[in-house]
């Protein structure tokens, strides 16, 4: 594979993007794992920026609010100075 400059000089202004995206997605896990702890909701799993929640139906719209709030609180609560948009999807199942 070829390098060039152009290739150098993308790879060098995607690394902090990359890097603060993955410090405020893990800051928003952090906090959501606080929030579900009284809940009967727990984190099942988590992919890229994905995170799957599983709960019972009764309180699954109250748990989608506590997700996208986490999610997009975090980047804010950092002072990243970028908005996160979450679009929270609720399923019969996540298998």
């Amino acid at each position: 594979m070829r390098v060039t400059n152009s290739t150098k000089t993308n790879s060098i202004i995607n690394f902090p993007v990359q890097g603060t995206g993955s410090d405020g997605f893990k800051f928003a896990l952090w906090s959501l794992d606080k929030k579900l702890r009284d809940l009967d909701a727990r984190i099942v799993h988590i992919l890229h920026d994905e995170i799957i929640v599983e709960t019972k139906e009764e309180i699954a719209g109250h748990v989608e609010d506590i997700v996208k709030g986490c999610m997009e609180s975090a980047f804010e609560q950092l002072k990243l100075g970028v908005l996160m948009i979450a679009e929270p999807y609720i399923g019969d199942a996540w298998g």
